[in-house]
């Protein structure tokens, strides 16, 4: 199945350059405290993605994987923006930065005049924190001759974290290449031979992960102890503290449980730290008060168990963001973890835009890395029969015609070629090789229909259980803030992806259907093109079928829940078989 993908975008790298620069000014200048920590922090986060961006182009452009003039610039002032960053985490946030070092000129004669930047995962999703790779360094300070290698992509910027906590040098970055089972890292000749100068140095090999394999890293040391590098001299920095996952060979497991891994985990680093300052309550605090109680955590589908009823709705419980409940103030707060990047802040202005228009849960701030917004106590999930009644359906149609006025798309997500051969990837595998033929008019149909897409920040996320209604009646969207930057290959879509989901998540008829685009882009005050509804509508059902037949898959050790993801994922095959099997014109049953 065809589901993940990569946020990217395409900078221009030498005004990327002075914009970061200017950003990390402002930063500098703020006033002490976690704001003025969290802009450091965004604006050391998207310097190393473009330092990642500069080093694989580079990389490309040379046939070698080491460090050209772009690169060498980027990674030097990297490496001092790691410093403050740990110096404003170690300090509580307080203190004077100190005087500002001059932005250098970024030399871009061998790199091309845009450059693809990735979204670190980690970041993103997985409340992974660079300071934490900072505080896991310390325990290398005073090594001998430490020699920091920094995986591609997010190990980017992990490295400067390691290299500034164990205050060394500027690090390497290497990208692992290969088999995802069986990466393997080719420095150029210039890097090899600095690595390899002193016969005693000690190798600090940096990434996010280790994932389904630990190929990464392995493949990493496997290119140090073929030179020569004694196993005890190299030392791990992963982003969790368990072993790679189900797709390790027994001989590179073994490898993984005696190798010297150094990690901080976010229990440690925020959850129960030495310093107070560091805590996730005192961070909430700063926006809505002191918390009167322990905070909840409803993480990995535990939210769930907030529910009058005991029918719970599937979820992929490995990969639900962080969120807590915390009662301050009298009432009840729901903070959910974001990002600790820029796109992770930009929740915030995005969820109060759809609040104020009274279509989601009122938010309070943002902290760190975390949205925090009013918990509804007084609120239930919306039923079945309610999402079939002329006023869910009006306001379905405000809200998703607000969201297509009101928030163009940053970056643009997966084209219309992409997602078709994602429902032909999906559909084959689901329904065998009569779905070949029935995806075929897709297939065709991909590259005209491209010129009516407009794409904009989409929700994404349509399900049933996503809709709350409050005691008053009023009818609120959750989670409807960034699945659009989810890690997948969606994206920010044409708001007829939104009316189609929608047509899949309620069983709506195709006349249904074609009442809700209109009346969405009437709120939207721009055309949404119906052949693209009547297109997206399998590519939709592909993806979700994709979606929770993988969550099901990852769950076998669950079996409750496995079943519940086993049974949705049955629900979009069934839809999807309808929609490609039959005379391909209807928009989903029912209604």
């Amino acid at each position: 199945m065809l589901v993940y993908g990569d946020v990217v975008r395409r900078v221009a790298p030498a005004a990327e350059w002075a914009e970061l620069g200017r950003a990390w000014a402002q930063a500098r200048a703020a006033g002490p405290g976690l704001p003025r920590h969290s802009a450091l922090v965004q604006a050391f986060i998207a310097t190393a993605e473009l330092a990642q961006g500069v080093a694989d182009a580079e990389a490309q452009a040379s046939g070698l994987d080491q460090p050209g003039k772009a690169t060498t610039t980027v990674m030097n002032h990297l490496r001092q923006m790691a410093a403050e960053v740990l110096s404003s985490w170690t300090n509580g946030f307080a203190g004077d930065p100190g005087p500002e070092r001059p932005w250098p000129p970024l030399h871009a004669e061998t790199i091309p005049s845009e450059v693809t930047c990735k979204r670190g995962e980690g970041y993103a999703y997985y409340a992974l924190y660079p300071e934490a790779f900072g505080a896991a360094a310390r325990a290398l300070q005073g090594g001998h001759g430490l020699r920091v290698i920094g995986l591609r992509s997010i190990g980017t910027g992990l490295a400067a974290m390691v290299a500034a906590g164990a205050k060394v040098g500027t690090p390497l970055t290497l990208r692992p290449q290969g088999d995802p089972f069986g990466r393997a890292v080719e420095p150029g000749p210039d890097t090899a031979a600095n690595l390899l100068a002193d016969p005693d140095a000690q190798f600090a090999i940096v990434d996010e992960g280790p994932g389904l394999s630990g190929s990464s890293f392995a493949g990493a040391a496997r290119w140090l102890e073929s030179r020569g590098v004694a196993r005890g001299r190299i030392h791990l920095f992963p982003s969790h503290a368990g072993e790679p996952g189900a797709a390790v060979p027994a001989e590179r497991r073994d490898w993984w449980r005696t190798a010297r891994k150094h990690c901080v985990t976010f229990d440690e680093l925020v959850r129960a730290p030495s310093s107070p300052d560091h805590r996730l309550e005192r961070w909430i605090a700063g926006v809505v008060g002191s918390p009167e109680g322990p905070l909840e955590d409803l993480s990995g589908g535990r939210w769930r168990e907030t529910l009058a009823s005991a029918d719970w709705p599937a979820v992929n419980a490995w990969q639900e963001r962080l969120k807590y409940r915390v009662r301050a103030g009298g009432r009840s707060w729901l903070a959910k973890f974001s990002g600790v990047d820029a796109l992770g802040a930009a929740a915030l202005p995005r969820a109060r835009t759809l609040a104020g228009m009274g279509f989601c849960p009122e938010p309070a701030g943002w902290a760190h890395g975390f949205l925090i917004e009013r918990w509804r106590d007084d609120a239930r999930i919306l039923q079945p029969a309610e999402a079939h009644d002329q006023a869910f359906d009006r306001r379905l149609a405000s809200y998703l015609g607000f969201r297509a006025r009101m928030f163009p798309a940053p970056t643009a997500g997966a084209s219309l070629e992409q997602l078709a051969h994602m429902l032909e990837i999906n559909a084959i595998e689901a329904l065998g090789p009569d779905a070949n033929s029935a995806v075929e008019s897709y297939r065709r149909g991909a590259a005209a229909l491209q010129r009516h897409v407009r794409p904009v920040v989409t929700d994404n996320r349509l399900h049933a259980h996503e809709w709350i209604v409050t005691r008053d009646g009023s009818v609120l969207k959750t989670d409807a803030i960034d699945h659009a930057f989810a890690h997948d290959l969606v994206g920010c879509q044409d708001i007829a992806w939104d009316v189609a989901g929608a047509g899949v998540e309620f069983a709506l008829s195709p006349d249904a259907v074609a009442r809700l685009r209109a009346e969405v882009a009437a709120a939207a005050e721009h055309d949404v093109s119906p052949d693209l509804v009547r297109f997206l509508t399998p590519c939709y059902a592909a993806f979700q079928l994709g979606w929770w037949s993988m969550a099901a898959n990852a769950h076998g050790g669950w079996p409750d829940e496995q079943r519940r993801l086993q049974a949705a994922a049955a629900r979009y095959r069934d839809a999807l078989a309808t929609l490609l099997l039959t005379s391909g014109e209807r928009t989903g049953s029912g209604r």
